[in-house]
């Protein structure tokens, strides 16, 4: 960690043991601490410069075994892929009510839509005549210039038919890495950004994978519920793991959309998903989004879930599912 040109006035510190400190040019006013004891705390590879420290007062104060690894500066925001290759397992849904729910606590979030169909840009209610991530991508468009605001605390980047042309456009290697580019510089401005993926094996989704920090998986009750997640978790585990990984992301959540709680055949598949999520690497949380005619009519009123019908099953398992994702990375 590197600090510099910082003004502190009239610090009183009394009783402090340091051992091993280094301190340069720092100007330190203005600030008493007294009778703090702190333990069990490890410090290391921290630099700093340009400090100077002016009638300092010290008592009472225990500092043992001090211990800060690798303090960055300002935390980053992370980049959630909602992915299936299969459709109509609720992926836009999904990512429409995790946006609108994860700023409703306080986070700034960013939608993109990256299916060529734009049904979360239209769910929206999006100007479509607006900059898309395709222009963004292809330098014809600022990504700054690409952002619309939705909500408070939320945007959106829209998608674009011409993604329909991705993988003829993106044949290089490193066009593997645009999307990441992207995500990466606007991590300084968001908490979270959500990646809505078209339900096609492209390089769209490759790209996708590769920006991602987490997967979360929607699926739905048929026979091919299993299939679409192991086909994420086979693309995750060969962008990770082969012999050139390009991939740090982690699966997260599997999230059993439109699910009816009390029939056998429901029950039966989210004991199934369990089970599978026992082997795989991480294993993601297993989480029902209950059935519910309101999720359908959202789309004709371009409403959210949770605007249109809070109090639904879907709505709240939807709660439900944002508090155990924030819980499972330690927000």
């Amino acid at each position: 960690m590197s600090i510099f040109n910082i003004s502190i006035l009239n610090i009183n510190i009394y009783n402090i043991h340091i051992s091993y400190i280094h301190i340069f040019n720092i100007n330190i006013f203005n600030i008493s601490i007294y009778n703090t004891s702190i333990l069990n705390i490890h410090i290391f590879n921290i630099y700093i410069f340009n400090i100077s420290i002016l009638n300092i007062h010290i008592f009472n104060i225990s500092i043992l075994n001090i211990s800060i690894k690798n303090i960055g500066e300002k935390l980053m925001g992370k980049v959630i892929s909602i992915a299936n290759q299969k459709g109509g397992v609720g992926k836009t849904t999904t990512t429409i009510e995790f946006g609108c729910l994860l700023s409703g606590k306080g986070k700034k979030v960013l939608i993109i839509d990256f299916d060529q169909q734009s049904n979360t840009s239209q769910s929206l209610d999006c100007d479509l005549k607006k900059p898309t991530i395709y222009d963004v991508m292809t330098a014809k468009a600022n990504v700054l210039d690409a952002i619309q605001n939705i909500r408070e605390g939320l945007d959106i980047i829209i998608g674009s038919l011409e993604l329909s042309k991705a993988d003829r456009d993106f044949t290089d290697h490193d066009d593997f890495f645009i999307l990441k580019d992207i995500t990466d510089y606007l991590k300084k401005t968001y908490d979270f950004i959500l990646i809505d993926n078209a339900p096609a094996k492209s390089i769209t989704g490759t790209m996708s994978y590769v920006a991602a920090d987490y997967i979360i998986v929607p699926t739905d009750v048929d026979d091919n519920s299993v299939t679409g997640i192991m086909e994420v978790n086979k693309d995750i585990q060969k962008y990770k793991c082969g012999k050139r990984p390009i991939s740090d992301a982690e699966m997260v959540l599997i999230l059993l959309t439109r699910c009816e709680h009390t029939t056998a055949l429901h029950q039966a598949l989210l004991d199934d998903l369990e089970k599978l999520s026992d082997t795989l690497e991480g294993k993601p949380l297993v989480l029902p989004i209950a059935k519910s005619i309101a999720a359908s009519e959202t789309k004709r009123y371009n409403l959210p879930l949770m605007d249109y019908e809070p109090k639904c099953g879907a709505a709240k398992d939807y709660v439900i599912a944002v508090d155990k994702f924030l819980e499972r990375i330690g927000e």
